[in-house]
């Protein structure tokens, strides 16, 4: 049973890296026949093994910024979203009110509310800014979630 879901996964993973766009960048000013011939050499020769290289070249500096962003990131997003999260739940509870006497026994319920969804909500947004930022813009702000969170 392992070999079989291990021979798929290889399997699907050679056909995605077939299906991948060619990395070739292409300049503004216009080809000639030349060109043209030189360009479709070139990615023919490359195929899937060279597209597959381009992609694997980014992994040595990818991992190590994913990683920092998550283990950085996660309490600092936890903190912020827990935040944001525990005046929401208040605000839900009691409305748009600034009355402390109101305010004080809704956030009884409205902490401990605020602070589970908050670190769900923090976990999420830590894993996803360490994501999208790992290839872009790797160990900035944005990546660590000191950034603005959406």
């Amino acid at each position: 049973m392992k070999r079989s879901i291990a021979a798929m996964l290889c399997a699907f993973s050679l056909l995605a890296a077939t299906r991948l766009p060619s990395g070739a960048e292409e300049s503004a000013a216009p080809k000639t026949d030349s060109d043209a011939s030189q360009t479709s050499s070139k990615s023919s020769s490359s195929g899937p093994i060279g597209r597959l290289g381009g992609m694997f070249s980014k992994v040595p500096k990818n991992v190590p910024a994913f990683v920092a962003g998550v283990v950085v990131g996660t309490p600092i997003a936890f903190v912020r979203m827990s935040k944001r999260e525990v005046v929401s739940a208040t605000r839900e509870l009691v409305g748009e009110t600034e009355n402390p006497l109101i305010l004080a026994p809704a956030s009884v319920l409205g902490v401990p509310a605020g602070i589970m969804s908050g670190g769900i909500y923090g976990l999420a947004h830590a894993i996803g800014n360490a994501w999208t930022n790992a290839d872009d813009n790797p160990f900035s702000k944005d990546s660590f979630s000191l950034g603005d969170m959406k």
